[in-house]
């Protein structure tokens, strides 16, 4: 527990925004090193294989970004030291998540020199805040290295110690813009504003949505919230032209081939364009049947959750790998100000991180 303590204060202090995790990760590699364990860097993720001759695999995925502070104004200490206080640690990224990945490393070094009936995994990914690419990366390279006969993925998420996840909706950012007709703002008659062009997408956009009458047992019906960022004007006496923002659709599985073509015949015209904000990412279910599934049961995690929020777990899947969701994260505190982590979930989530290996 001390050294996963002292661990997080390090990478707690390493600031590691989507795009720039390569100090944090060049950390882990020297980490690693100088423990004496095999690393390698691969397309900016790191990643740790302890090889045991077997035709089973456990992977353990965690990502090595954050979002950012927001105002600083609002967190009561320096985000970029952990703090401890009432029984939690806090800092920014503390329980998104980069107590898995000091939890992570901990059991690496302590597992490097173990006979083990199973192969490990341990991948810590770029980019998950944004789009997920750094574990898309890893996927395509695991499927040219690695062949295995029954493997899964446990996705280091935060879920309290206490549940786990099995699915999530996908999601597609759309990039809409507008275009009108400008004119000084004292003759609004003889201009057509791009704002009053994207208030009318935006309607239609969302009662298209509104209307596909699908929902997933699991996950519910897809939802649209727009926009969620807008940009138009540059000047405060002219109608402005171009007016710019982002959709976030959040999609089942039922649904999240068809959006596009809904939203392009309904909204897209001569005035109106769309394209993706970044790559869309699938959903992403595991059946309660599955194998990884039953072991979290025997270690008595039963409570079972789905998501409208999306993670990297969709790439696993679609190559047929079951993934289970399970940290030491407190979930109500991600995303926010004064991010915060319940010391206690620590040691739990280490165990029962040991016993899974021990039972896969």
């Amino acid at each position: 527990m001390k050294e996963i303590k002292l661990l997080l204060e390090e990478i707690v202090k390493i600031k590691s925004l989507s795009g720039s995790e390569h100090r944090l990760a060049n950390f882990i590699i020297d980490y690693l090193k100088e423990n004496k364990v095999n690393v390698i860097s691969q397309d900016g993720n790191v990643v740790v294989h302890l090889n045991n001759n077997s035709k089973k695999c456990l992977v353990f995925n965690a990502h090595l970004d954050t979002v950012d502070t927001g105002s600083i104004k609002l967190w009561n200490n320096d985000p970029l030291k952990l703090v401890e206080k009432d029984n939690k640690y806090y800092g920014l990224g503390v329980s998104d998540e980069k107590i898995s990945i000091a939890i992570l490393i901990d059991l690496i070094i302590s597992l490097k020199d173990s006979k083990l009936d199973i192969d490990l995994l341990f991948v810590f990914v770029v980019k998950e805040e944004i789009d997920g690419s750094g574990s898309e990366s890893f996927v395509n390279y695991f499927i040219k290295n690695y062949n295995y006969d029954k493997i899964s993925c446990v996705i280091c998420e935060p879920t309290n110690a206490s549940f786990i996840e099995l699915g999530n909706k996908g999601n597609i950012f759309l990039e809409v813009t507008t275009k009108g007709v400008s004119n000084h703002s004292s003759k609004p008659n003889e201009a057509t504003n791009a704002v009053d062009l994207m208030f009318d997408v935006i309607k239609k956009s969302k009662d298209k949505i509104n209307t596909i009458g699908i929902k997933s047992k699991q996950l519910g019906e897809t939802t649209i919230a727009a926009p969620t960022k807008i940009n138009a004007g540059d000047s405060v006496n002219k109608i402005p032209d171009v007016c710019t923002a982002i959709f976030d659709i959040r999609t089942i599985p039922e649904t999240h081939d068809i959006i596009m073509p809904l939203l392009n015949a309904s909204i897209c015209s001569n005035v109106v364009a769309v394209r993706n904000h970044a790559k869309p990412c699938r959903p992403s279910i595991t059946a309660e049947h599955e194998h990884l599934v039953k072991l979290f049961e025997r270690l008595g995690i039963n409570e079972k959750r789905y998501t409208p929020g999306s993670n990297d777990a969709c790439f696993f899947t679609n190559i047929g790998i079951p993934c289970v969701v399970f940290g030491a994260g407190s979930k109500e505190s991600i995303h926010k100000p004064n991010e915060y982590l319940d010391i206690e979930n620590i040691e739990k989530t280490k165990e029962v991180y040991l016993k899974l290996i021990n039972i896969f």
